[in-house]
């Protein structure tokens, strides 16, 4: 009787240890945060650190580019006494490029210095900022105004070859943005002016052809202009063949029902 009750008791400790193994685990672990508090707290708080710091360049880079849209406002938007706009001085877009080369207000104003000097007259030093537009932001959207920049430059500077070339690099590489349609504009008057009338007349006529744009409209005048002044650009009209007046009629193949025997 006593060895069964002494075997009953052993069963029943053997049950009730996983319950007490699980308490110990809750006690072992605060055991060991004790032991390890410091080297936690410190992970949490590089942790929280880091986060603070990405928080705070967030907010200094959002800072920094009101700061340059600022800037630049600040140079395009002045008006005169009489509320005429002012041009932007190519000194003061120099600056906020300079200024804020990473921004896309520092990229439009980079765009702007060739812009400017381009309408200013001075062809070489637009061609130049142009060109170093085009090596500091080559996945620009302005990049292919800043090719067709360069070629509109050289175009103006009487080197045709180059320009043609430019204009040509525009109209492939660009589709059909504005962008490439003005260079196929310029590209037929350069080709008119240089004798190609053949190849001015093609790009004329694919640029009428293009629906919506205001220089389609130029395009057909000038094309209407270049077809008048040489006809033979214009294809004559294709002449119907002529059908033989000596044909044979035809005969129906099924003969006609007889009647009786």
């Amino acid at each position: 009787m006593s060895s069964k009750t002494n075997k009953d008791k052993a069963d029943s400790k053997e049950q009730q240890a996983p319950s007490l193994e699980a308490g110990d685990y809750f006690f072992q672990f605060m055991g060991w945060l004790e032991r390890n508090l410091k080297a936690v707290c410190t992970g949490a708080g590089v942790i929280a650190l880091a986060g603070f710091m990405m928080y705070v360049s967030k907010q200094a880079a959002m800072a920094k580019t009101i700061e340059a849209n600022g800037a630049l406002i600040g140079v395009t938007q002045k008006f005169d006494a009489e509320g005429q706009p002012i041009p932007p001085g190519v000194d003061d877009l120099k600056q906020v490029a300079s200024q804020y080369p990473e921004s896309s207000a520092g990229e439009r104003a980079s765009y702007l210095v060739g812009h400017t000097l381009f309408q200013k007259n001075e062809y070489d030093a637009a061609k130049s900022a142009f060109e170093s537009f085009i090596t500091s932001y080559p996945n620009s959207v302005f990049v292919a105004g800043a090719h067709l920049g360069v070629a509109a430059c050289q175009d103006s500077l009487g080197m045709t070859d180059a320009a043609i070339e430019g204009y040509k690099k525009v109209v492939s590489g660009y589709g059909t943005t504005h962008e490439a349609l003005e260079a196929k504009l310029k590209l037929a008057t350069l080709l008119q002016q240089g004798g190609d009338f053949k190849q001015a007349h093609s790009y004329l006529k694919e640029l009428s052809a293009e629906q919506g744009s205001m220089l389609s409209f130029y395009a057909m005048q000038k094309q209407s202009k270049l077809e008048e002044d040489h006809p033979e650009l214009v294809p004559a009209p294709a002449v119907p063949e002529a059908t033989s007046t000596n044909a044979l009629p035809q005969i129906p193949l099924t003969l006609p029902e007889l009647n009786g025997n």
